[in-house]
Order: C-alpha cells, then structure tokens, then sequence
C-alpha cells in the first residue's frame, strides 16, 4: 500500500524505461490469511496496472517473493511461510504471463534442497546477505541489460 501511495515520488517523476518489482514480504509478515495473501496480490496486479497506465513505455518485471528459512530466524521471519510466499508467487507468474510482464522466479534460485532460504544466502533467513545479492545481481543483470548493444 505504500508504494501505491506513493508512486508518483517513488517511480513516476524518473521516467524509467524498466521496472524491476520485489513487493510483497512486508505484506505477509505478520499475516498470512487467505485474505491477507489475496489482498497482497491485488496490491501488486494495481502496482503494476498503474505502471504501465503512466509509463506505457516502460518494461515492466517482477520478481518472485524471496523464500525464508525458519531455522535461522533471528526475529524477523515474523509469521511468514514458504507456503504462503509459493501462492503469492504462483498467482503473480500466472498475471505476468497473461498481461506480457516478465516474472523473474527468483524463489527457486535461493531455495536449497529443503526448499528453504539456501544459509549461503541469508545472514537471518529473510535478508540476503553479500552472496546472495551477488546471486540476485547475476540472475538480474540479463534483464537489466535486455534491448542494449553492450559487448
């Protein structure tokens, strides 16, 4: 809801020619009804509605959520699940691909063999910590770069 209130200050007056969204973690954080998950997807179908309404130029992407890791919980997790972050995702990769967004699964490339936060990734199971953003910054940078002649 912040963003949506704010977007004019935050996206709107530096005209971009690409967006790149990862909304939605704060959303759950302490609130995973059903309710509460279909209003964080309704959030980011406006986000991105209202993106292409004021900058039809622009290349819209969205991230997956990021998966968490209980097991190193250091009080920020909240009440967040996989589960819950795998829905939101599911239905956000369903929008993207019927609206010609680009749906960056992201989940899938932090996840480890338990299907959680890989630890090499995250400093407190929420956050990435230098690899992971190193991690996030190789998956991005093709994206980043998609439509320039750089060599």
């Amino acid at each position: 809801e912040n963003i949506l209130n704010e977007i004019d200050s935050m996206l709107y007056q530096y005209n971009p020619t690409k967006v790149i969204l990862l909304i939605g973690t704060n959303d759950i954080s302490h609130d995973i009804s059903d309710e509460k998950l279909e209003e964080t997807i309704k959030n980011i179908k406006k986000i991105s509605k209202k993106i292409k309404e004021n900058r039809k130029y622009a290349k819209i992407y969205i991230e997956s959520i990021y998966p968490i890791n209980r097991n190193m919980d250091k009080g920020m997790v909240a009440d967040r699940t996989n589960e819950a972050i795998k829905k939101i995702n599911e239905e956000i990769k369903q929008y993207c691909e019927e609206n010609d967004i680009t749906y960056i699964d992201m989940y899938n490339e932090l996840t480890d063999e338990n299907g959680n936060f890989d630890e090499k990734y995250t400093y407190d199971g929420l956050h990435p910590n230098t690899l992971g953003y190193a991690k996030i910054t190789r998956v991005l940078t093709p994206y980043i770069f998609e439509g320039y002649d750089i060599k």
